[in-house]
């Protein structure tokens, strides 16, 4: 079964339920496409995923890039809470991307030839 370009259904004068029918997508779909075509002349989706939270992390930047330069061997989890406790609101996943992107790379161990962990702190690596 083909499915009609949503605008050209539109276009038809159908309404939403009769546009919904044809389109075999829910009435409030149709409305909501409609809309679109109307208000931004757009029939297509708009793109999907990627990256929706840098801009918020970047705009503390500053702060985490500060906390690493006085602290080299600062943990993640450290940082995300000394953001918390600024009302910062972020994960280890978003600091980890942020350093990333200043050229700042966490190590998963700092190895001195001992086995085992031993206390060690992990490290971060500056490219």
């Amino acid at each position: 079964m083909s499915h009609t370009h949503p605008p050209l259904v539109l276009e038809e004068g159908l309404s939403a339920s009769g546009a919904g029918r044809r389109l075999l997508v829910a009435r409030s779909t149709a409305t909501r496409w409609g809309k679109i075509w109307r208000d931004e002349g757009r029939a297509e989706a708009l793109a999907m995923g990627g990256d929706q939270r840098s801009h918020a992390m970047e705009a503390h930047a500053s702060i985490v890039l500060g906390l690493v330069e006085e602290t080299p061997d600062i943990f993640l989890h450290e940082i995300v809470a000394k953001l918390a406790s600024q009302g910062i609101s972020a994960s280890t996943d978003m600091v980890r991307s942020l350093l990333a992107r200043h050229g700042i790379t966490r190590k998963k161990r700092v190895h001195d030839g001992k086995s085992g962990r031993g206390g060690q702190r992990d490290g971060l690596t500056h490219w």
